[in-house]
């Protein structure tokens, strides 16, 4: 699975990485989709466990962008640009499989008596047995896979972005970051910063992705070569629009309109234009050099 490091030209991800990324993207496409629909449908067959629609589909806005940043990754061609990818999927599914295992009460492992299938079938647990076992699974995959990251993965062109971008993923990161921490070790203080209703649970499980996005965040800050964040900075703006699509279809749930609505679509509409400018500066890089 290690492939040799060699002067002439960075190494290219072996089949261990693209079935990682391609398995990803199938099960984030499989989450976002379901829980776009959920309202044609007697139940949600892309969770294990039921939330409001608001936050149904911030759920999903997350897994929307972890899908393009996995889908992405697994059409990479250099080691170099699926490490920031690769990360994100181990601390995304590593703190969700934490949450779970700490409510498991919260989490359905079974349909509730007499309630009847979804066509036809008694989908729930496969779902949730599907969920724990893929993400028991990841981390442990994406600890032997960034082995071979720091072994050979040395970027060749030292072209980084723009100090101004930098500093702006920095700032996004730190911030994203430490909420994201109050999210998940002080769920209680996080259900008063949330811009709408919210339980403790839910706000457990936003801190899996919220960290794991905000440490894509400061990796693209840090990153040597911009080419190494064109994929990251893809999967930050689709989370970001997505996100913002449900806030303003949700608009009549985040009344009052206060400094908690203000400061999460803000932050998103930062995070949004600042991962599309890193997104160009590091495609016009790509072209340039070829």
């Amino acid at each position: 699975m290690n492939e040799p490091f060699t002067p002439d030209g960075p190494v290219a991800p072996a089949r261990a990485h693209r079935i990682l990324f391609r398995t990803g993207a199938f099960f984030a496409g499989w989450v976002a989709f379901f829980c776009y629909i959920e309202g044609f449908l007697e139940r949600n067959p892309g969770l294990p466990f039921q939330a409001p629609p608001l936050h149904v589909r911030t759920i999903a806005s997350l897994y929307m962008g972890g899908l393009v940043m996995m889908a992405l990754a697994a059409r990479a061609q250099t080691l170099s640009a699926t490490r920031i990818p690769t990360v994100v999927a181990g601390l995304y599914t590593g703190l969700l499989l934490l949450v779970s295992l700490l409510h498991l009460d919260m989490v359905e492992l079974v349909l509730p008596e007499g309630e009847p299938p979804l066509w036809g079938l008694d989908w729930l647990p496969m779902v949730s047995w599907f969920w724990f076992a893929l993400y028991a699974l990841c981390p442990v995959v994406v600890f032997r896979l960034l082995q071979t990251y720091w072994s050979a993965s040395v970027a060749l062109v030292k072209d980084p972005l723009p100090w101004a971008l930098r500093i702006a993923l920095g700032l996004l990161a730190f911030t994203g970051g430490s909420f994201a921490l109050i999210l998940l070790l002080a769920p209680e203080l996080g259900v008063g910063l949330w811009p709408w209703n919210v339980t403790p649970f839910l706000l457990q499980i936003y801190a899996g992705p919220f960290l794991a996005f905000a440490v894509a965040g400061g990796m693209m800050a840090a990153a040597k070569d911009m080419e190494d964040t064109r994929i990251p900075a893809a999967g930050l703006a689709t989370f970001a629009f997505f996100a913002i699509g449900a806030s303003i279809l949700y608009l009549h749930v985040l009344q009052p309109f206060g400094p908690a609505a203000l400061g999460w679509l803000g932050f998103l509409l930062v995070l949004l234009l600042v991962s599309i400018a890193a997104y160009r500066q590091s495609t016009r890089s790509k072209e340039g050099q070829g």
